[in-house]
């Protein structure tokens, strides 16, 4: 999915916390499913899982996945607990600087424009 590329590259860049052994689901994936499960409206590692789940098809197919289960909510909460918080931030701001500002580069974003 073309839409968010340039997130996933920054969201590459975060350290893996997990063993080799262990990543079964890729990083990025992971990170980006937790933050569209979050801004759908949940709430918990649970509810992050769960979104995963329900969704886990359309995911595969927008992202190429092969995923035949979401990973449990006890392994994201691994996951995110294990994360280099500086990094993710990083990872964040960057983003934040590369996206464009109301009011700058676009006119139809122009605060007062009509």
């Amino acid at each position: 999915m073309t839409a968010f590329s340039p997130l996933l590259g920054l969201l590459e860049e975060v350290p893996d916390p997990r063993r080799a052994e262990g990543k079964v689901y890729r990083l990025p994936h992971v990170l980006l499913f937790s933050i569209l499960a979050v801004v759908s409206g949940g709430n918990s590692y649970r509810s992050i899982a769960t979104f995963i789940d329900v969704h886990r098809r359309r995911l595969n197919r927008a992202f190429g996945l092969t995923w035949r289960r979401a990973p449990a909510h006890t392994a994201i909460r691994y996951i995110l607990q294990g994360l280099d918080r500086d990094a993710v931030e990083a990872a964040f701001r960057r983003h934040a600087s590369r996206r464009p500002r109301a009011g700058r580069g676009h006119p139809q974003l122009r605060v007062g424009a009509v």
